[in-house]
């Protein structure tokens, strides 16, 4: 009996110690909680001004006046009643000094800059099949691949017109894939830049190199300038020739003769020089395969040459006639 009283004090005594114990940490966060607010409060209650004295001393409360060169007037901490203070006694004058500033350090996220209004260029498609290759222009100047279309042929009255439907499809250095399987032509052209001959991409895979001379659109007006008025000369010539040897047999000056020949001579050469003029202007293209690399031309080879692995002949060291 004696042993379950005792038993039962010792139980009830640790209660009462687990008890006190909670009951003073539980005091002791309220003690500094309520520690907590009151700093801040006085914090807030001490004002956010400072007054800064000739004799070294400060003074921090709410400012209510400066008029310089005559007082300042401030509601000190823990007091209701404002106090003068002549001029010639302020060293310095500091407003906002216990204030709470924000955090100017913290990052924020700014507009979404130009590059995120535009989507996401697609990836050119790899050449596949005859026709459908990657084009790559090399050419000095800027010039434009273009497709040429249907011609449509209309008449009106005794008229008779055709038109031809024409499409850009790149500009130098182009680097796109072109489906050009069904065999429609292409042309190069550009600013003062002649056409080129018309050349078709269904026989080609892969990459094609379009190497092009551009020509010069006023150098071939000028060659058909030149020929026009060579061939008009050349045509004066062999119709005045003929007539300067008819007079010559009835005693007159060969004038006829001279300027008949002349005009053949001169009208020949104009001619010459105007069709040289018209054929170097026009615009140059050249089609060409870029060439494989190492590793395909070993890979070719290779189909090409089998390798024998079979073991090499051991022949013996002597001859015959040794023994």
């Amino acid at each position: 009996m004696s042993c379950k009283r005792t038993f039962g004090h010792g139980l009830q005594k640790k209660r009462s110690i687990a008890s006190a114990s909670r009951n003073y940490l539980i005091g002791a966060l309220a003690f500094l909680c309520s520690s907590s607010a009151s700093v801040a409060r006085a914090g807030d209650e001490m004002g956010v001004d400072e007054v800064s004295l000739k004799n070294g001393g400060t003074i921090r409360g709410t400012i209510v006046t400066v008029e310089p060169g005559s007082k300042v007037v401030i509601t000190e901490s823990g007091s209701k009643e404002p106090r003068t203070l002549a001029w010639a006694e302020v060293a310095d004058v500091e407003k906002g000094k216990y204030e709470k500033k924000a955090d100017n350090d913290a990052v924020e996220p700014g507009e979404a800059g130009p590059g995120y209004e535009a989507p996401i260029p697609e990836e050119e498609p790899a050449p596949s099949g005859p026709g459908v290759v990657r084009v790559h222009i090399e050419s000095e100047e800027p010039v434009t691949l273009y497709e040429r279309g249907a011609t449509t042929v209309f008449g009106v009255g005794r008229y008779v017109a055709a038109v031809t439907q024409v499409r850009a499809v790149c500009e130098s250095p182009c680097d796109k894939v072109i489906d050009g399987s069904r065999g429609q032509q292409f042309f190069i052209g550009g600013t003062d830049i002649p056409e080129s001959s018309t050349f078709k991409l269904r026989d080609r895979t892969g990459d094609t190199n379009v190497d092009v001379s551009p020509g010069n659109r006023g150098q071939r007006t000028a060659g058909v300038w030149m020929t026009i008025i060579g061939a008009t000369g050349v045509a004066a010539g062999a119709a005045t020739l003929p007539l300067g040897f008819a007079d010559l047999g009835s005693g007159e000056d060969d004038t006829l003769k001279i300027a008949g020949g002349v005009s053949l001579g001169a009208g020949a050469a104009l001619l010459a020089s105007g069709i040289a003029v018209f054929v170097t202007g026009r615009t140059a293209v050249e089609l060409d395969t870029p060439p494989k690399r190492k590793a395909d031309e070993s890979a070719s080879s290779a189909e090409h040459f089998a390798i024998d692995e079979r073991p090499a002949e051991v022949r013996p060291r002597y001859w015959r006639g040794e023994f």
